[in-house]
């Protein structure tokens, strides 16, 4: 594939998981960058705080 064509399917989201994950010097750091990740990418946790605003 052409670098423009791979770019054209790159996802921030991605690219960052994957820059934790090769940035992580240790089991901890990667746990924790994991989380960080998933913690922006999770709907639920946006449903919350969309439902805390509302009250």
């Amino acid at each position: 594939m052409r670098p423009k064509a791979i770019d054209a399917f790159r996802d921030a989201g991605i690219d960052r998981l994957i820059e934790e994950i090769l940035s992580a010097n240790s089991a901890a750091e990667f746990l924790v960058g994991i989380h960080q990740v998933a913690g922006r990418a999770s709907p639920r946790r946006t449903a919350i705080t969309a439902t805390s605003r509302t009250r």
